[in-house]
């Protein structure tokens, strides 16, 4: 079994790297394939130090040091080298089946005039081997069809003996065994020109972590510029708060940092209809007298109670219950007026005057029945029933057909038919009489309702809308009355007295409140509920700077940790 090769440098670089950053792992390929590193380079390692911790927008993509990227290993002691390349396709415009040999063990010099072909062999060494600059192959621009790839046939040695030609295919990456080739040409040397480099021999590879801790210092100097930049950008709301230290929002501002959740901000920045009223309301109380404003508070209970008994009244009077017992009576009033009517005209037919048994006869005949009774004939019955008994309407001796139609007129008024017609008139007309005077309009309390809305608009609006249902609803069953249909009544807009009523128990309960903040400790009180208040108020003004102090924050510790990432310390492990 052959013995196992030694590692070399950069096999032990390449084991050392797999628990490093992903961006350090791909700035040891770069620095392995083209020794220093350029300005772009380090520009995109630092994007990717960022992708590593989470930046997003990064289209870059980290390609870490693997084991096709070094060279091959031939052996301790043995040497790769290329002794001929042939069958050349798809190279510039190398003739085909042409051979170019090197000597094994001296020197090979390559000449002839510009174009013959020499800078296309020097490219194929370049790509197959290992080069700093390896640059690029180009197809034949005269070829129709060029090959997809670049290829040829490398002869070579290891340790001198002669091994099977390999094919070699343009994919980007060195040949696996002639990998261990190392191809120095112009492009190479013009870091030694043009550069300022200090001249040592180093063992092969031994460069490597130097040139990564460069990289790392690079990136982590970069990253504190950026980092310095946002500590020096702090909004100046910041040096100067105008909030007070001990509310929740000024405890908040105090200790701001990259992991306050952004929730947190919003609810303390968001006040609801209730607490907004509440602010104004200490607002303007505290700058009062507190016996007075108790007494303002309770003056509005009292016109909150007015609001809710004009509510009260209006909906159990234009109830469905209500409403249709008024139709009722009306209904009830006209049939038994038509009874009574069938009654009358059946007891009065044949009389030889028009209108006996209407309203103005009955009149006449009430008045004629108390003249008798009560005077011309007291103790007697209507009509009297003496033998000499005279008509107290006209003053003439009764006759027995008198006796009988005056008996029979009497009949009808004490009937219970002409009776009830006239008790369920009654009681429809003062029905409606007290519906259509029921008071449904705000115009007797409009400075209530105005003041209402301005402590809770949206309670006013409702209250309303529920007297604007009851005269829709009164006026819906007025249209009824004529006909004998039930009456199509609009809905009921919803009931308002439980919200009045907790309305007035709030007011009343304040009024309270205000009463004992004429002592200086409840007074603190109300002046501690106004300052929270007061800078949630303050921080829903300047929700976005806060915001942009927090991004601020969060970009300062993201540079952090990626400064970590750079710090040098961990790469004297691996040295």
């Amino acid at each position: 079994m052959p013995a196992t090769n030694p590692k070399t440098v950069l096999d032990n670089i390449l084991a050392w790297s797999q628990d490093r950053p992903m961006w350090q792992r791909d700035a040891l390929r770069r620095i392995v394939a083209r020794g220093r590193l350029e300005a772009d380079d380090l520009k995109e390692l630092l994007d990717l130090c960022k992708q590593g911790r989470g930046a997003k927008n990064i289209a870059l993509k980290a390609s870490p040091l693997a084991k096709v990227h070094l060279p091959a290993n031939p052996g301790q002691g043995a040497a790769v080298s290329v002794t001929a390349i042939t069958e050349v396709d798809g190279v510039n415009n190398l003739a085909p089946g042409q051979t170019l040999t090197f000597e094994p063990n001296g020197i090979t010099i390559i000449y002839g005039d510009n174009g013959a072909g020499k800078s296309g062999y020097a490219r194929i060494l370049k790509r197959a081997c290992r080069a700093r600059h390896a640059g690029k192959i180009e197809p034949n621009v005269y070829a129709q069809q060029p090959p997809p790839r670049a290829s040829a046939t490398l002869a070579y040695t290891i340790g001198g003996v002669h091994q099977a030609p390999e094919t070699w295919q343009d994919s980007g990456h060195p040949h696996a065994v002639l990998s261990a080739v190392s191809v120095f040409d112009s492009e190479c040397a013009a870091i030694h020109i043009k550069e300022k480099n200090e001249v040592a021999f180093r063992p092969f590879g031994s460069d490597v972590p130097d040139e990564l801790a460069t990289a790392c210092q690079a990136v982590k100097d970069a990253l504190t510029a950026e980092q310095r930049l946002l500590e020096k950008s702090r909004n100046p709301i910041f040096l100067k708060p105008s909030w007070k230290e001990t509310t929740a929002v000024g405890r908040m501002l105090a200790t701001l940092k990259h992991d306050t959740e952004d929730q947190k901000i919003k609810s303390l920045a968001t006040l609801t209809q209730a607490e907004s009223a509440r602010l104004e309301r200490l607002r303007e109380d505290l700058s009062k007298n507190p016996a007075k404003a108790a007494a303002e508070q309770l003056l509005k209970a009292d016109n909150v109670k007015r609001v809710l008994a004009l509510l009260s009244l209006a909906e159990l009077k234009t109830s469905k219950t209500a409403l249709f017992s008024v139709a009722a009576s009306v209904w009830d009033a006209g049939l038994k007026q038509e009874a009574a009517h069938l009654a009358a005209k059946k007891a009065f037919s044949g009389e030889p005057l028009e209108g006996v048994g209407g309203e103005v006869w009955r009149a006449l005949w009430d008045s004629a029945r108390r003249y008798s009774t009560e005077v011309a004939y007291q103790g007697q019955p209507f009509p009297p029933s003496l033998g000499d008994a005279l008509c107290v309407l006209c003053q003439q001796p009764l006759d027995e057909a008198a006796r009988d139609r005056m008996a029979r007129f009497e009949e009808f008024i004490q009937k219970d038919t002409e009776r009830q017609a006239q008790e369920a008139q009654r009681t429809s007309k003062t029905a409606v009489q007290e519906l259509d005077s029921l008071s449904l309009s705000t115009r007797h309390v409009r400075a209530i309702f105005q003041e209402l809305a301005l402590q809770n608009a949206d309670l006013a609006r409702s209250a309303r809308r529920c007297l604007a249902s009851a005269r829709l609803r009164r006026c819906a069953l007025n249209r009824a009355l004529g006909s004998t249909k039930t009456p199509d009544l609009p809905d009921a807009a919803p009931s308002q007295l439980a919200e009045l009523t907790q309305f007035e128990a709030t007011l009343r309960t304040y009024a309270i409140e205000l009463q004992k903040s004429a002592t200086a400790e409840e007074r603190k009180k109300l002046e501690a509920e106004f300052a929270e208040l007061n800078d949630r108020a303050l921080l829903a003004g300047m929700l976005q700077p806060v915001q942009d102090e927090l991004e601020r924050l969060r970009s300062i510790h993201f540079l952090e940790q990626c400064v970590a990432d750079a710090l040098g310390d961990h790469l004297k492990t691996g040295q």
